[in-house]
């Protein structure tokens, strides 16, 4: 049986253990405002208020006056809709949402 060296036994346990990585990009460390989450979810404002209404838009936060999703509220969201999908009318705009955001 071949004899590893020790710097490669140690390489391998190391990667063996190493969790891997989450990339956070820097437009999703910032708070949306309803109107940017519509834009970057591509749905209007109006399905927006729509799934509000129905109890499937994300949790929001209010700070004095205005009204901001933070990004784990966000995903969550999407999660959600991927779990338990939307109306058909509704779905293609998340579906198309997921796929730029994947690219």
């Amino acid at each position: 049986m071949p004899r590893t060296s020790a710097r490669l036994q140690t390489e391998t346990a190391a990667a063996s253990i190493a969790s891997p990585v989450q990339v956070i990009r820097s437009d999703d460390t910032r708070a949306l405002s309803v109107s940017e989450f519509c834009d970057r979810n591509q749905i209007g404002k109006s399905s927006y208020f729509y799934l509000q209404a129905i109890g499937r838009a994300p949790k929001t936060t209010r700070v004095g006056r205005r009204v901001i999703i933070f990004p784990q509220d966000e995903t969550a969201w999407r999660q959600s809709i991927q779990d338990n999908p939307l109306p058909a009318s509704l779905r293609r705009a998340a579906e198309a949402a997921a796929q730029k955001e994947a690219a």
